[in-house]
């Protein structure tokens, strides 16, 4: 009888549908932020927009003032990059930062998440004021509006 129920549990399991990687580390070591993300915020500095308002006429210059992209040490001699890009407003006189990290991404990559698992974070700033607002959008990216004060 044991080896009867033992015969019917073996032949009725299946396997997950993801299976999670052995011992022998079968992840990346290198998580770096995939170019189809880094083409929707990352800019070489010094490349600047001309804008518009078609009501008032009004114009603003934006321009990216630093744009820098970093490895960092995480667990189990893995490695994750983080990029991040500051425009500059002269009409409002604020920053925009843009920053992505893959730290997050990658243990959402490894437990199998069906949504999106790229995450821009967005502020907008002044120097000495913290309080500013920001977002934060999911590739694809859809807008989350959160603020902070």
């Amino acid at each position: 009888l044991f080896m009867l129920l033992f015969v019917v549990c073996v032949n009725s399991c299946k396997p997950s549908e993801t299976p999670a990687p052995n011992n022998n580390n079968n992840w990346p070591k290198d998580w770096s932020v995939p170019q189809e993300v880094l083409d929707y915020y990352y800019f070489k500095p010094g490349s600047m927009w001309v804008y518009e308002n078609d009501k008032t006429g009004q114009r603003d210059t934006v321009v990216a003032t630093q744009s820098t992209k970093k490895w960092g040490n995480g667990q189990n001699d893995e490695k994750y990059q983080t990029a991040e890009t500051i425009l500059y407003s002269n009409l409002e006189n604020f920053y925009y930062r843009y920053y992505v990290s893959m730290q997050g991404a990658s243990a959402c990559i490894k437990d199998g998440s069906n949504h999106p698992c790229y995450i821009l974070f967005y502020s907008k700033y002044k120097p000495g004021n913290a309080l500013g607002e920001g977002m934060s959008c999911v590739f694809p990216f859809q807008k989350k509006l959160w603020r902070s004060g």
